[in-house]
């Protein structure tokens, strides 16, 4: 479900990480292992259930493509249980210092709409600080 809920980036290692295994540290030595060992039983599994879906890996980040027509449907609640509980873990993922949406979607290979959620929800609840308006938004984590 991880990899269904943002078609438009790939994923980092580090942030399927996060989304894999909420709130335990990544350590950047063993927790890529983590992952792809999780991505290799995914794909065994879609292989034996004859799912026509592959894991693609480019440049340390994964997507799925499908190998042939497939329809899939994403529960919205799902897809905002991914994407609207940000937490200090994932947040550690930002830059320090002021950043913009599209530097945030670079570094957690979102979609900068997605991303743009993710912040809206993490200044609501606290955790972000947001300055400026339109183009000139700039955002920074608050440091606890």
């Amino acid at each position: 479900m991880i990899l269904l809920s943002d078609f438009y980036r790939p994923f980092r290692v580090a942030l399927l990480h996060e989304q894999l295994y909420r709130g335990q540290y990544y350590n950047p030595l063993s927790s890529p292992n983590r992952v792809h060992q999780a991505i290799r039983l995914l794909r065994q599994w879609l292989f034996e259930k004859k799912i026509p879906l592959t894991i693609v890996h480019n440049e340390e980040a994964y997507s799925l493509s499908a190998s042939e027509p497939i329809r899939l449907i994403v529960p919205p609640r799902l897809w905002e249980s991914l994407h609207a509980s940000p937490n200090l873990a994932w947040l550690k993922l930002l830059p320090e210092g002021d950043f913009t949406t599209g530097h945030a979607s670079r570094v957690l290979s979102l979609s900068p709409r997605s991303a743009r959620r993710i912040l809206q929800t993490a200044v609501e609840k606290g955790d972000v600080l947001r300055s400026g308006a339109g183009k000139c938004t700039q955002y920074r984590v608050r440091q606890k």
